[in-house]
């Protein structure tokens, strides 16, 4: 249970950091096919630095770091411990991971929760023990 301390989310605004880190993602894959398909690189070089990996290790990258990635930190929030502390890289791994694939592969199930947990936690903030807070609006 998040403490009265911090404030969870709004779940648009989760959407929306979504999709700002997706267009991010959209425009560096793209530049990056562009620039292997121009040097000639064999299609296989091209599969290995798809979406999926680069995308991975994006959020895996800032999240660990930063406690948000970009389009986090564009709206204003981040995730935290349950309990208001910073992540360990064990706790970002596991829900980047595995709590990611659990939520989607029940056709996104866990990701809708958000809108129906009282802490708009989805279940990869559970498996992980996190929770996406709005920085502006919790106290610490």
């Amino acid at each position: 249970m998040v403490t009265s301390e911090l404030v969870p989310a709004h779940p648009a605004k989760r959407l929306l950091a979504f999709i700002i880190d997706l267009s991010i993602l959209a425009i560096v894959g793209s530049f990056l096919r562009n620039a292997f398909l121009i040097v000639g690189l064999p299609q296989s070089i091209l599969q290995v630095f798809s979406f999926a990996p680069i995308g991975w290790l994006y959020y895996v990258f800032f999240t660990a770091e930063y406690g948000q990635t970009l389009g986090k930190k564009v709206v204003g929030i981040r995730v935290v411990s349950v309990d208001g502390a910073d992540l360990n890289w064990i706790q970002v791994i596991l829900r980047e991971t595995i709590g990611k694939i659990l939520s989607t592969i029940a056709l996104l199930l866990g990701f809708v929760w958000i809108f129906i947990d009282k802490d708009n936690r989805a279940w990869h903030d559970k498996i992980a023990g996190t929770s996406v807070i709005d920085q502006h609006e919790s106290v610490k």
